[in-house]
Order: C-alpha cells, then sequence, then structure tokens
C-alpha cells in the first residue's frame, strides 16, 4: 500500500499509512539541558497561556454542552419504502452558521510537547467527558491520555500478545462511562481500557475461515461491533478504472460475524509503471477519489459512498431505513488541485528521501504521479463522525490547496442543526458535543492535536 499515493482525497488514516516515515521530525532526542524543573515551568507557563487566552475558564471546558441552535428540517417523501429526508439546496446557507474559538480549549504535542510521546501517527482520537483526550499511537502501540490541559497523564497498553497488549492496534471505539474498546489485527483480539483504572478485559475475535484487514467504526447496543473494509486497496483491472466493493459487517462475540452491506469503495486502476528502471503493472488510486464511508450513529450504521451528498441510515440488518440528501453540487476538481495533490506527494517523498537507507528515483516517481487518473469533482464529502449526543458530522471533501474545510451536523431526523466553517489546513480527527480535536503537522513533521471548541456566529455563508 505505501506505493499508492494518489488518493488526495482518501482518508486520513490511509494517508497516515502512505506517507509512512515522511516528515517525521528529525530532533527527537530531548537536550540534557533540560532538566525536570525546567520542564515543569515551561509545562506551568503552557497551560497558563492557554487558559488565559480562553474566554472561558479552564473548569468550565471540561464539561461538554450542546449547542443551541435553530435547525433546518427536511422535506420528506416515501421511495420504495425508505424514507427520503431531503433538503434543499440553500439548506447550508439556512442553516446556523458555526465556528471555532479563537483560542484552543486543549493543545497537545507540537513543537513544545514531550518527545516521549510522539504523536507522528496519531490517528485514532477520543474526547472523554470530562474533556481529557485519548489517542492511539501507531508506533510502539502504545494508547495515550492527555488531560484537559494538553499534558500527558498515561500509557495503555504495550507491545505483546498477553492481556493488555497490541501488536497491530487498528482503531478504537468510544463506549459509554468512557470506556475504550480497542481493535488489533494481529492478535485478533478486542481489549476494553478505562483511562484511569486501565485494562479491563479482552475477548478473541474468530476469523471464520478468513482473515481481512477490517478497521472498527463503532459499536451498537448488545456488545455489536461494526466493521468496514472501507478504503482498503484491492485489486485493480488493467488499463480499466474499477470500483470494487468494500463489505461492512457486524461482529457479535456470541454469534460471530454477519455481513450488513457490500459499498462501491475506492476507484482503481491498474497500469504499466517505471521503478527503478523496471516496467510491471501497478494498482493505484485514482486521485481525487470518491470511497465508501460507514459510521455508528446511536442505533443504527450510517453508509455513503460521495457519489452525491446523500448517506443511508441502516438498521442492525442491513435495510436501509432512512435516507438524508442535500441538492447540493460536487465541486469540479481545477488544474491548480491537480498540481497541488502532486506537489504534496512529491513533497512527501522528498523529504523522506535516505531514511532507512531508502533510495528514491524522484523523476520516476512524479511520472508515476502525473499519469494517475485524475477524477473530475471532489466527493460529496470525506468523513463521518458522531458524538455522545447522538450528532453525525459529514466534513466535505477538502481541496489540497483549499485553506479551510467545512462540516454540517445532522440530527437523526434529518434536521441540519449546524454548518461549520474551519479556517487552516488541519485535519479533524474526532468531534465532541462542543468541540473538535484537529491534528496539524508542520514543515518538520512535528504533529499537533488541538482542541477547539464549537459556536455560533452571526455570520452567513453558502
Amino acid at each position: 500500500m505505501i506505493a499508492i499515493v494518489s488518493a488526495s482525497s482518501t482518508s486520513f488514516q490511509h494517508q497516515l499509512l502512505i506517507d509512512k516515515s515522511a516528515n517525521r521530525h528529525q530532533n527527537e532526542t530531548p537536550s540534557c539541558a533540560v532538566n525536570s524543573f525546567s520542564r515543569f515551568v515551561r509545562d506551568v507557563i503552557r497551560a497558563a497561556a492557554i487558559a488565559a487566552l480562553s474566554a472561558v475558564p479552564l473548569v468550565a471546558q471540561l464539561k461538554q454542552s450542546t449547542l443551541v441552535t435553530t435547525p433546518v428540517m427536511p422535506n420528506t417523501r416515501v421511495e420504495a419504502g425508505v424514507k427520503v429526508l431531503q433538503h434543499d439546496r440553500t439548506a447550508f446557507a439556512r442553516a446556523t452558521q458555526l465556528e471555532l474559538a479563537g483560542a484552543p480549549l486543549t493543545v497537545i504535542g507540537g513543537a513544545d510537547g514531550d518527545v516521549e510521546h510522539d504523536l507522528t501517527w496519531a490517528q485514532y482520537v477520543a474526547v472523554l467527558s470530562d474533556g481529557r483526550v485519548a489517542t492511539l499511537a501507531a508506533v510502539g502501540n502504545k494508547y495515550y491520555v492527555f488531560g484537559a490541559d494538553g499534558q500527558y497523564q498515561r500509557t495503555l497498553g504495550r507491545q505483546g500478545k498477553g492481556p493488555g497488549e497490541f501488536t497491530r492496534p487498528s482503531g478504537n471505539i468510544l463506549l459509554a462511562g468512557d470506556t475504550l474498546l480497542i481493535a488489533d489485527d494481529a492478535n485478533l483480539q478486542f481489549s476494553w481500557f478505562h483511562p484511569d483504572k486501565g485494562f479491563v478485559r479482552a475477548r478473541a475475535r474468530g476469523v471464520e475461515g478468513r482473515l481481512r484487514m477490517e478497521h472498527v467504526v463503532g459499536a451498537l447496543p448488545a456488545g455489536r461491533v461494526v466493521l468496514s473494509a472501507a478504503g482498503l486497496v484491492q485489486a485493480g483491472e488493467l488499463n480499466k478504472i474499477v470500483r470494487p466493493a468494500a463489505p461492512v459487517s457486524i461482529l457479535s462475540f456470541e454469534r460471530g460475524v454477519h455481513s450488513l452491506v457490500e459499498l462501491p469503495d475506492l476507484e482503481l486502476v491498474k497500469f504499466n509503471v517505471t521503478r527503478r528502471g523496471q516496467s510491471r503493472p501497478e494498482t493505484r488510486i485514482r486521485r481525487f477519489t470518491t470511497q465508501a464511508v460507514v459510521a455508528v450513529w446511536d442505533s443504527s450504521v450510517v453508509t455513503g459512498t460521495g457519489d452525491r451528498y446523500e448517506f443511508d441510515v441502516r438498521n442492525a440488518a442491513g435495510a436501509v431505513t432512512s435516507r438524508i440528501a442535500v441538492s447540493t453540487p460536487r465541486i469540479a476538481v481545477t488544474r491548480d488541485m491537480r498540481a497541488a495533490s502532486i506537489d504534496r506527494t512529491m513533497r512527501r517523498y522528498r523529504n523522506s528521501k535516505g531514511e532507512g537507507g531508502l533510495t528514491l528515483n524522484l523523476d520516476e516517481i512524479e511520472k508515476i504521479e502525473r499519469d494517475t487518473p485524475v477524477a473530475d469533482s471532489l466527493p460529496a464529502y470525506g468523513q463521518f463522525f458522531t458524538t455522545p449526543n447522538k450528532t453525525l458530522w459529514v466534513v466535505d471533501a477538502v481541496a489540497p490547496n483549499a485553506t479551510e474545510w467545512t462540516a454540517t451536523a445532522f440530527r437523526n431526523d434529518g434536521a441540519i442543526v449546524g454548518r461549520l466553517h474551519v479556517l487552516g489546513e488541519g485535519v479533524p480527527l474526532a468531534f465532541g458535543n462542543d468541540r473538535v480535536v484537529i491534528r496539524t503537522e508542520d514543515a518538520d513533521g512535528v504533529v499537533t492535536l488541538t482542541v477547539r471548541q464549537i459556536g455560533v456566529t452571526t455570520a452567513k455563508k453558502p
């Protein structure tokens, strides 16, 4: 999968796999002059600065609240037994407009962060009810818990195959009471952790004669886990764009795995590429591809493909109970978008050149990037997130040269409860009831997780 780098609009999880060691921070060894006292002083100053910048006292920041907005209700009709909750193209403009508070609630990592808690590969994030943040750091197979002040509190799990250990963690689910359910592909097991109590228990996952690299999406009532293979590259066909299906299934520890639905996934093409002077066929992801998107929304599973701005709400048997749609067009891919996407990919390769003894022919790589087919439009959306208060956040697909991103909050009756506009190039990793965790990366590859509060603005934006 590391050679598959052409999909600029694929999920962040897969982009991390693509990036591999590119952009890693080069100065990871702390200076011996930084003693425990100076580090303590630095942390106190940093925490005080964050608190001083915010208009909300730190104590008030801990408890999440529900945004108070005026919902935009959909028109309702029934098609083939499915309730369609339809919004017209003015719905986004009529929705309550949201923005992020100027000062962060929490800052984790970054140039001032502790190098012992590397966030380079942080991708699975949970926002705890008391304002703390937990994140899986794929390198080292550790799960970090950070306080509402951004300071490291503890590590959950370690490398290994025993109770409370991981070999290849592949995602997490936030359960009631802030319990974390963490999946492990290699050990074929799920582990339950509590951020304060540590390891709780583990259960093996049977493969029923197959071993698929599915990732966890969420948990339904009665302890059922939703698994998805969306975004995992499959085989392409020579000189032809195909779109293999990605299975979505439900795992019951008592009854095993049953299929929920198969969704059209990544657009793939196989063509001959030259690497190290040798020509061979290689499957590539179409640049700006649409792909399957899946989330657990309360007691339902929401699925979409990004072909248009609509998504299905399914019950545990896979049947579509409702469909939410907005009549908004997809954004055309421009020449600048294509150039920015290729440039971003090549920057990663240039930054990783020579690491681990790897020798790269950048001219060959750039030719492959330029030869990879390009979609004519961005997907209608890129990611789904759900929150404890049963809000579904749909994040729009983001162009590589964009300086802002947008997301829409939906209620389970199809109402739009807010439209969020965020300036900056960060990537959202998790939403809470009134906040979002954003991942940013500087020129040296240093990662920062910033928690910002969501609020209402009087400005109206399309």
